[in-house]
């Protein structure tokens, strides 16, 4: 069984392009768990009847406080049963099918494989997603639990940058220099195939980009998104970025 856990979080219901990426995961796993904040309003009635499972936390972290709040709840048996695991949040905004990252990522035979690649000190994956197999999931089960949960900044240190080395085996999909800026690093996937973009490539505080990302939105998003390739923060005002929240 292939199982995905996504995190979102905010202090309003999830808007309609973070379903949509939900959804575009959807179609490559065989269950979906969604992570959210326990006092955040969200309309349970759209992930329940669709089959995906709704788990609320604390909000008392970032990325790895919610999926180790997670892991801990399902149990280290849980992980053993798995094929394969994926972190994914909303962090990026997804325009387009995914099924050219996932058709790659189930092909590697890796324990991990990610999006970007990034040397900063030591290669690991930057951003989202992430795909652990079978073989890497009950050691990386361990040092979640071992690890906890820690403040925000050092989950980077403690989490993604220690995954490699614990792995063994990781791949990324867009292997990139040292210090590569959120631009290219999503540019890349983007005009590849994989229609990923980080929000910072996209924030109003960041007038050059949003220039440069519409023509790439316009020209490569998938219709089914163009609802809002206009840029969310445009289409749905209640949305708050997370860096502003």
């Amino acid at each position: 069984m292939r199982a995905v856990a996504f995190a979102t979080w905010g202090t309003v219901d999830v808007p309609s392009y973070t379903k949509y990426h939900i959804e575009q995961c959807a179609k490559w796993h065989d269950e979906v768990h969604v992570i959210s904040n326990e006092d955040r309003p969200i309309d349970e009635l759209w992930f329940y009847s669709r089959g995906y499972h709704l788990h609320r936390f604390p909000n008392t972290g970032r990325d790895y406080q919610k999926y180790h709040d997670f892991l801990m709840k399902m149990g280290r048996d849980w992980t053993t049963s798995l094929e394969s695991f994926s972190m994914i949040n909303d962090s990026i905004i997804c325009y387009g099918p995914l099924d050219v990252f996932f058709k790659w990522a189930y092909s590697q035979g890796t324990h991990m494989v990610g999006l970007n690649g990034m040397k900063f000190p030591l290669q690991h994956c930057q951003g989202s997603p992430l795909i652990m197999t079978h073989d890497f999931l009950p050691t990386m089960w361990d040092h979640f639990k071992a690890t906890g949960v820690v403040k925000p900044i050092d989950e980077i240190k403690h989490y993604e940058l220690a995954f490699p080395e614990l792995s063994q085996s990781m791949i990324s999909m867009f292997p990139q220099g040292r210090r590569r800026g959120w631009d290219e690093l999503f540019s890349v996937p983007f005009e590849s195939g994989v229609p990923l973009v980080k929000h910072y490539c996209i924030s109003p505080r960041k007038p050059l980009f949003i220039r440069q990302w519409q023509r790439r939105i316009n020209q490569f998003a998938h219709p089914d998104s163009k609802p809002w390739a206009m840029l969310p923060l445009m289409l749905d005002p209640s949305y708050v970025f997370r860096a502003d929240a």
